[in-house]
């Protein structure tokens, strides 16, 4: 193997892969800013009893939660599976190299223990997190929704 093709390679699909990691982080801040304003606006609204006498339509706002959470979800899918496919390729270019030390491959070192399974931290991931966040943030924004329907 050509290892001034094989540098090229290994360059390209790893500029892919930090381009949709990056990506991902700031969809992922944004989630963070734009859930942030919208509970804000709803404890604020609630707590400083301006909405006592609308506490329907705070549940406009919590509803909307949910749906900042699922398109946020639906996008993070998309950014993952991206994300994927620079990483197939980085483990595929690190199997190419014989003469690299195995403690340089980084990306097949993290696939075989992701694969592995031996430990409890292997299924610890970004992924986790993010979607145990959307789901928490959805299921919170549809029993505010209810709650405030129902109580106004």
């Amino acid at each position: 193997m050509d290892q001034t093709q094989l540098s090229k390679w290994r360059e390209y699909a790893f500029r892919y892969f930090i381009m949709n990691a990056d990506q991902r982080m700031k969809s992922f801040n944004f989630f963070i800013v734009a859930f942030t304003v919208l509970a804000g606006g709803i404890i604020a609204a609630w707590a400083g009893g301006k909405a006592d006498n609308h506490r329907k339509a705070l549940s406009v706002p919590c509803a909307a939660v949910t749906v900042v959470s699922i398109i946020f979800y639906v996008v993070d899918l998309r950014s993952q599976r991206l994300i994927k496919y620079g990483t197939d390729a980085l483990v595929a270019l690190d199997r190419l190299e014989p003469d690299m030390p195995e403690a340089l491959k980084f990306f097949d070192l993290d696939a075989k223990w992701k694969r592995s399974k031996q430990e409890v931290a292997s299924g610890v991931s970004y992924t986790l997190a993010f979607r145990s966040l959307f789901a928490l943030t959805s299921v919170g924004g549809i029993a505010g929704a209810i709650y405030f329907w129902i109580t106004g």
